[in-house]
């Protein structure tokens, strides 16, 4: 057996936003959040908060679940390395 992949969420968030041709401060804007703010989330230094996960699940077509998974699961792998 082989532990499923686990990838930081802004892996995810760049993914998207190449697949749409949106920059990180349309993002941040849809999501209603600094532009700051959204870097550090992409670059894994802050968190996803339920109230960020409901925004993204929104402007990207997506549950707020998803969001909350991803960080917690990103969350538990680094804790196990």
């Amino acid at each position: 057996r082989s532990p499923a992949e686990v990838f930081p969420q802004g892996d995810y968030l760049r993914e998207e936003l190449a697949q749409r041709g949106w920059t990180k401060k349309e993002l941040a804007e849809m999501v209603r959040c600094p532009a700051l703010v959204m870097g550090e989330i992409m670059d894994g230094m802050k968190r996803i908060n339920p109230e960020i996960a409901r925004s993204l699940g929104d402007a990207l077509g997506a549950s707020t679940e998803l969001w909350l998974n991803l960080q917690a699961n990103y969350n538990m792998a680094k804790r196990s390395w």
